[in-house]
């Protein structure tokens, strides 16, 4: 089994800071709290992305391919389609899973922070 969460250390910048791994992209990425989350939080945030169901997953791509749309349409750009929603993942580099100051720590909350090739030509 995978380990979820792995190099957990602490700096000036952020009380906890790490690597944890996101089964959508088959990778580790680098996780950052920005207040005093504990690690028992920032592994139950990573389980609920990690268990985001398919039409959820849907969704999120969906909204990403429109905010681009909607942003080359300003500018005159042509839009991007893609075979199946999916597909833009493949131009998608995730580069931080960011645990924002939350007052209802019950619930999972983070931020995913994202490089996109294809929203570098707007």
């Amino acid at each position: 089994m995978q380990t979820v969460i792995k190099n957990i250390s602490s700096d000036e910048n952020f009380p906890l800071r790490g690597e944890v791994f996101l089964n959508l992209f088959d990778q580790y990425v680098d996780f950052l709290v920005e207040d005093q989350a504990s690690i028992d939080y920032v592994e139950r945030c990573a389980v609920y992305f990690n268990s985001l169901d398919a039409t959820h997953i849907d969704a999120l791509c969906e909204a990403s391919i429109r905010s681009y749309n909607d942003r080359a349409a300003m500018v005159g750009a042509s839009a991007k389609t893609f075979a199946t929603s999916r597909d833009e993942l493949k131009l998608i580099s995730p580069s931080a899973l960011i645990i924002p100051n939350v007052d209802a720590r019950d619930t999972p909350v983070a931020r995913m922070e994202l490089h996109c090739t294809w929203d570098k030509s707007l």
